[in-house]
């Protein structure tokens, strides 16, 4: 798809793409292509999907309660104003509306990809015996160490 991209760069007047150029492009893709054409995503409707996520946005950005958090500097800093959305099924299809644009600190929304990168390149076995599966119950940033004195 880069190739793709930078052929698309290389003209304002459209592309012209012979069969061995276009199975270059395609190739790495032909799954998510396949399924695509034979509208087989595991959302079919997207569209209309997308629809409703949008009311649900509009309904969830008129709701004016709660505050930005002023305990971590880097959130207090923050409109609470901005308000966005956006999603990405596992088939790649994507949608975002609102302040989408808008730069933001992710703290504690990291540690589930965190957690996921960990099980996938260590395994679950081993990432358990590090971490625990429910909540604590402690505070987000507490630190503390285990019956054998470890943290």
């Amino acid at each position: 798809m880069d190739m793709l991209k930078v052929t698309l760069k290389s003209t304002s007047d459209g592309v012209m793409l012979d069969r061995h150029l276009f199975k270059k492009c395609v190739q790495s893709n032909i799954v998510l292509l396949t399924q695509a054409f034979r509208k087989k995503f595991v959302i079919p409707d997207f569209q209309s999907f997308t629809s409703h996520i949008d009311e649900l946005y509009e309904s969830a950005k008129k709701l004016s309660g709660g505050q930005v958090a002023d305990y971590i500097p880097q959130l207090a800093k923050f409109s609470p104003d901005l308000w966005a959305v956006a999603l990405c099924t596992v088939d790649g299809q994507r949608h975002t509306v609102g302040d989408t644009k808008v730069p933001f600190c992710l703290q504690s929304c990291v540690k589930p990809l965190k957690y996921a990168i960990a099980v996938h390149d260590h395994g679950t076995e081993y990432v358990h015996k590090f971490i625990g599966k429910e909540p604590s119950g402690l505070r987000f940033n507490k630190l503390f160490l285990d019956e054998d004195g470890e943290d």
